[in-house]
């Protein structure tokens, strides 16, 4: 269960870093993450990291953006109607 945990763990933290490089524009972010995906991939080639965890993770960090400049709070989901009404949205 460790171990499942911990590279679950080490998949999202690559992903989020090439989403997070592709965010910013930043290249050699990009790189070093799209380098950490292939060794990650050759050590555990029974979980790999695939085209779709990068495309969700890439999602998430479109729509925490869009939530972020539209209302300050980052988050890749919708924020709560109480919140909304805390933070004066509503």
């Amino acid at each position: 269960y460790e171990a499942s945990v911990q590279s679950q763990t080490i998949k999202n933290r690559i992903v989020g870093r090439m989403a997070l490089g592709f965010a910013t524009g930043d290249v050699d972010m990009i790189t070093k993450a799209q380098a950490d995906k292939a060794d990650f991939n050759a050590r555990y080639p029974d979980m790999p990291i695939s085209g779709a965890s990068e495309r969700q993770a890439m999602r998430n960090r479109v729509r925490s953006q869009m939530n972020a400049d539209q209302t300050g709070v980052a988050s890749a989901r919708p924020l709560a109607p109480s919140i909304r009404d805390a933070i004066g949205l509503d």
